[in-house]
């Protein structure tokens, strides 16, 4: 094998290395979805939340049903870390990785006016029920 041809073999396959490289970190970058739901019905640890998200996959339901620990209630909001694969049925059903509580009722006071993050995402013109 020539000088020519050993080059020419090994830039080729650093092309085709970094081309899967970048393929595979695009695919696992799209595996995890992060968004902010407010509760709006509780069974148990299944509950219906209804979505903020300016996420595309996300922003077509009105309600998505998840698993979570006992204990939260409605109107709770909650920051979610799902899976990015929605089981399409009535209401939709997703995989949940993580969550945190974010506001809840029952912390309160009743002469307290709630605060929220500032990178929960506005909706206009939409009501809870």
């Amino acid at each position: 094998m020539n000088k020519k041809t050993l080059l020419s073999f090994i830039f080729s396959f650093l092309i085709t290395f970094i081309a899967i490289y970048v393929l595979w970190m695009i695919e696992n970058q799209n595996k995890e979805i992060e968004f902010y739901a407010v509760i709006v019905n509780a069974s148990k640890q299944s509950y219906l939340v209804k979505p903020f998200s300016n996420e595309k996959i996300i922003s077509g339901y009105q309600e998505i049903s998840i698993t979570l620990d006992e204990g939260l209630k409605l109107g709770d909001i909650i920051k979610i870390k799902a899976e990015n694969e929605i089981l399409e049925t009535y209401p939709p059903i997703l995989d949940v990785i993580s969550y945190e509580l974010i506001y809840s009722l029952d912390n309160l006071k009743s002469s307290e006016i709630p605060t929220l993050p500032q990178d929960i995402p506005v909706i206009e013109n939409e009501n809870l029920s």
